[in-house]
């Protein structure tokens, strides 16, 4: 069974986990990316986030997945789960059908165990969902059939999860900004501090939640600690330090172009000073020491300006071209 992703995780991934702790967000998940036609027997007031501190002695407990549970008919037995494991900044795992397959086995024998079950005796719906973040897009199998080697006239089991691949979701079917966890999947998406300001301007008019304010400002802070380059960012809390520091952070790219310029001017002086110090001292060898042959030209033309200096010492007093060399790497 292979083991959950230990790979370092970028310093906003934990903050994906809370926002995901909002029923606001989830709602937002269930109704425009995981629809089908039970989402219309949602009862989304119901919307209740349930522990999920339950694992085999064969597992790591996965302290970033979430568990929701919303009823979906008259009964006050009648739940629909929803698993949300988090994939983030990790490769695309070609048997995640494979593990959620037994993390959801893991949350019905918890349930079981509690007595949790339909007023059939059955087990409940639940619906695994995958967020992933990393940068190559979904590719693994989505059915644990797949995965399974066909035999006739052997039923493999059905089993299916859904992959919200954060990163390449279609810019034009999140867009204009609706809900929270649309624009959270065009934050992840964003170039540049422009882009990312503006979806931050759509989606803040959405949010009256403060606890959900703080959560999002600091994705927003974190997302742009990773545009920001060598620039410090500081930990957001609210929309209004958000606003603060974009104002600063479009004015950035023109900073970091500035200073590549002035770099490059630089570079470019101290490129045109060695060349033209290494065409006066080709004019003078040759002068003293005859015609120089196109290999020793080429030394000087490669040499930098510390080696051309102490080349013009040894060329007033050298007897022959390869004092002037000495033991100077050809």
């Amino acid at each position: 069974m292979p083991q959950p992703s230990k790979r370092s995780r970028r310093p906003h991934d934990p903050v994906y986990r809370r926002i995901f702790t909002h029923a606001r967000t989830i709602e937002d998940i269930l109704r425009r990316f995981a629809t089908g036609p039970w989402a219309a027997k949602l009862d989304f007031k119901t919307l209740e986030l349930v522990p999920s501190r339950y694992v085999s002695r064969f597992l790591e407990q996965r302290e970033s997945d979430v568990v929701w549970r919303v009823r979906y008919g008259s009964g006050v037995d009648d739940w629909f789960y929803v698993y949300v494991l988090m994939e983030l900044q990790s490769t695309v795992q070609r048997f995640m059908a494979l593990r959620l397959w037994v993390y959801v086995a893991l949350l019905y024998q918890h349930l079981v165990r509690q007595k949790t079950l339909t007023p059939a005796g059955l087990l409940p719906p639940v619906l695994p969902i995958v967020l992933y973040n990393g940068e190559a897009p979904w590719t693994a199998p989505r059915t644990l059939q797949e995965l399974i080697q066909p035999l006739e006239g052997f039923s493999r089991p059905a089993f299916e999860y859904v992959v919200l691949d954060m990163g390449h979701y279609p810019v034009e079917e999140l867009r204009p900004v609706q809900d929270v966890a649309s624009g959270v999947f065009l934050m992840e998406q964003a170039a540049d501090f422009s882009g990312l300001r503006e979806v931050f301007e759509e989606m803040q008019a959405l949010i009256d939640d403060p606890e959900l304010e703080e959560d999002v400002a600091l994705l927003l802070g974190s997302v742009m600690g990773k545009l920001a380059k060598d620039e410090k960012t500081p930990r957001l809390t609210t929309f209004q330090e958000v606003y603060m520091l974009l104002e600063r952070a479009e004015r950035w790219p023109q900073k970091w172009r500035q200073e590549g310029l002035d770099e490059g001017l630089k570079r470019g002086r101290k490129q045109g000073l060695r060349l033209g110090k290494a065409e006066v001292l080709k004019t003078l060898a040759s002068q003293r020491f005859g015609e120089l042959s196109p290999q020793d030209a080429e030394r000087f033309d490669r040499a930098d300006v510390d080696t051309l200096d102490r080349w013009s010492q040894l060329l007033l007093d050298a007897a022959k071209l390869e004092d002037v060399f000495g033991d100077s790497p050809k």
